[in-house]
């Protein structure tokens, strides 16, 4: 039974893994301390003043934290907004709205030395995005893949048109 993210074979499988950061490899594996933190992009494209098909649109970029019991780590007061990107157009290219995102993800996975107030002593935290999350749209800007409806729409799997 899977009850959140830390039952899913994600997160099992990364806890075997030692971690890459730009190509290097450090001495310590994922999740390995009991302070490292879970989260995901996530993002959705949507439609301003309630408009059909047209108008202008705007993309969030969302993170959502895994450390918060599942019945909460949804609600809007537990999401960090890292930005909106506006419109008035569909989003070419997300790749570049999210490199201070990657770049900051380098460094959580490298760790930040943080003072733990209730144990009053130091500690490296770390954090790894796990998921990126969106509708289809938003999906296919995240994978940099030509689409839906594309000849051959996704780079991962063996998917071909006729």
């Amino acid at each position: 039974m899977v009850n959140d993210v830390f039952d899913s074979e994600i997160y099992w499988s990364l806890q075997d893994k030692f971690v890459l950061v730009n190509g290097v490899q450090k001495d310590y594996k994922y999740f390995s301390g009991q302070n490292n933190i879970a989260f995901c992009l996530a993002t959705d494209r949507y439609l301003l003043f309630g408009r059909y098909h047209k108008g202008p649109s705007a993309t969030p970029i969302l993170i959502q934290i895994y450390n918060f019991p599942p019945i909460i780590c949804t609600h809007h007061e537990h999401l960090i907004c890292l930005g909106v990107i506006p419109g008035p157009k569909s989003l070419k290219d997300i790749a570049s709205f999210l490199v201070p995102f990657k770049n900051e993800c380098a460094k959580l996975a490298n760790g930040a030395l943080t003072f733990d107030s209730l144990g009053k002593q130091m500690f490296w935290l770390h954090a790894y995005n796990i998921f990126k999350l969106g509708d289809i749209l938003s999906i296919e800007k995240l994978l940099e893949i030509c689409g839906h409806n594309g000849f051959t729409p996704c780079q991962l799997c063996l998917i071909t048109g006729v």
